[in-house]
């Protein structure tokens, strides 16, 4: 797999980008060790709303299966250089659920949810057997359109689709570091639950959360 990708991006974006996600890769799977906070909301305390922007030109697209990216790529719509299609296509596959926002045709923000499998999106959550939970996991919003509130926005929408379909509480995490994005939690009105780590060691990883899940 790593391989085939690895010919995409060569074959689609060229020797630089190529070299510089080779690097990248290979700084990623030597050694690391993360910290990570993970916030969860009760959605039945969910109160709050956030309005997307004035801008009409922004839409918000919820994507739940392969052939629904291919359809929105021959309308013209992007994803974003780095994001892989045939990644994302992959994740749709795994009962992941992608909730994009484009402006006109061009890729905003993007974060995932899942209702039936959380480790697909997010090893922090493969070990996690509750009932009616709802999982949040990678988030990006383009750096063109960064300090609209887009992300704040997405998870408010993500809580009220969990909402729709019965769960009762949901769980995100984000690395300590990220202070852009503990901000946007922060504003959607996730709370502060547990303490997470991630040891990566020649592409081993392992994923740990410090303090055991309750329900709420």
């Amino acid at each position: 797999m790593l391989f085939k990708k690895g010919f995409r991006i060569l074959k689609h974006q060229g020797i630089i980008k190529f070299t510089n996600q080779f690097f990248s890769f290979l700084l990623k799977n030597i050694f690391v060790f993360r910290k990570y906070n993970i916030y969860e909301m009760a959605l039945f305390d969910l109160k709050k709303k956030y309005h997307l922007l004035k801008d009409r030109r922004f839409r918000l697209v919820i994507i739940k299966l392969p052939s629904e990216v291919d359809r929105l790529v021959e309308n013209g719509f992007k994803f974003g250089y780095f994001q892989d299609i045939c990644d994302i296509k992959k994740m749709l596959s795994q009962d992941a659920i992608l909730f994009c926002v484009f402006h006109k045709k061009n890729w905003a923000h993007t974060s995932w949810a899942s209702i039936k499998n959380g480790s697909s999106i997010d090893p922090f959550f493969k070990k996690l057997k509750y009932q009616n939970v709802g999982y949040i996991g990678t988030c990006s919003t383009n750096a063109t359109y960064r300090g609209l509130g887009l992300y704040p926005y997405v998870l408010l929408e993500i809580c009220n689709f969990l909402i729709k379909k019965g769960m009762s509480i949901a769980n995100i995490s984000t690395a300590k570091s990220n202070t852009a994005s503990i901000t946007g939690i922060s504003k959607a009105g996730f709370s502060y639950y547990s303490e997470g780590y991630n040891l990566t060691i020649v592409g081993l990883k392992f994923w740990v959360v410090k303090t055991p899940y309750n329900t709420i």
